[in-house]
């Protein structure tokens, strides 16, 4: 009894977390990487165009997530 208990628990686990990563994949999150890396679209502090490269599907660097 106590062995079901464990496995039906984590397969609870499991079903919860796989379907956190469903929801975050489909979101217009910049936490979503996509397969081809870009070219950032911010613009630095000296208002010249970001040289990263980034996965982000947002398109925007670590530095500039806040200009999206």
């Amino acid at each position: 009894m106590k062995n079901r208990l464990i496995v039906l628990g984590i397969s609870v686990l499991f079903l919860t977390a796989f379907s956190s990563c469903e929801k975050e994949e489909t979101s217009t999150s910049c936490n979503v990487q996509c397969e081809n890396s870009v070219q950032c679209n911010g613009v630095t502090q000296s208002g010249s165009s970001c040289q990263n490269n980034t996965l982000n599907c947002c398109g925007y660097c670590y530095l500039h997530t806040s200009q999206n």
